[in-house]
């Protein structure tokens, strides 16, 4: 069924564990499409799903799928859904334990503008973690982090600021890029354009110490 309403909202969401969906909440997304107004349910590469309701019915849509256990991807400047490599035979260590513990921890915290993370199992790289703002790379010896990456417009490749993160360090070596960008004010909005302005060392020396001892 397609609606033709401009005034529709869209919501955007993930589910909780990268990539799966259960039983109940396949039956949740089929109630909304067919019960509640939805003008169509897209999923495109690389984004989360999005449900467009008519206004009235937002609120409810929002809840079935916050109790379904989707977590609802928030707008504005913030943390955006962190994006996990699929399943496959190359991953390397709990690469997407790591990733969903980032979508329940960072999501939707506030920064100056918005904030898109990956997680790569391999040096596939199938999350293009080095063209997001931060991304992660599982290696054999930990993780890889990278910064400054921007897939828009001329493509920038993001800059190396630390190796070798094993999992519980990845939330403090981020709280510490965070904490370095959200300090810098004025013209430079994004965080390609900081990395850009005062280099990638303020970054690294930030993570080492955030994981010092």
């Amino acid at each position: 069924m397609v609606l033709k309403a401009e005034t529709n909202i869209n919501i955007r969401f993930i589910p909780r564990e990268p990539g799966i969906f259960t039983p109940s909440q396949v039956k949740v997304l089929a109630d909304i499409m067919s019960q509640d107004g939805a003008a169509s349910l897209r999923l495109v590469l690389d984004l989360p799903l999005s449900v467009s309701v008519i206004p009235e019915l937002a609120d409810s849509v929002r809840e079935k799928l916050a109790l379904a256990g989707f977590l609802l991807v928030p707008e504005g400047s913030c943390i955006k859904d962190v994006k996990i490599c699929p399943h496959c035979d190359h991953g390397t260590g709990a690469y997407r334990t790591v990733g969903r513990m980032l979508n329940e921890e960072l999501m939707g915290k506030e920064t100056p503008a918005p904030v898109r993370v990956s997680v790569s199992g391999c040096g596939c790289r199938c999350a293009m973690s080095l063209l997001q703002d931060i991304g992660l790379v599982a290696e054999p010896g930990g993780y890889s982090v990278y910064i400054g990456g921007n897939p828009y417009g001329k493509p920038v490749v993001g800059e190396k600021v630390a190796e070798g993160l094993p999992d519980d360090k990845v939330v403090p070596a981020l709280g510490a890029i965070l904490s370095v960008y959200s300090s810098q004010r004025g013209r430079m909005k994004y965080l390609h354009q900081v990395v850009k302005s005062i280099g990638s060392i303020p970054f690294a020396q930030a993570i080492e110490e955030s994981c010092a001892g």
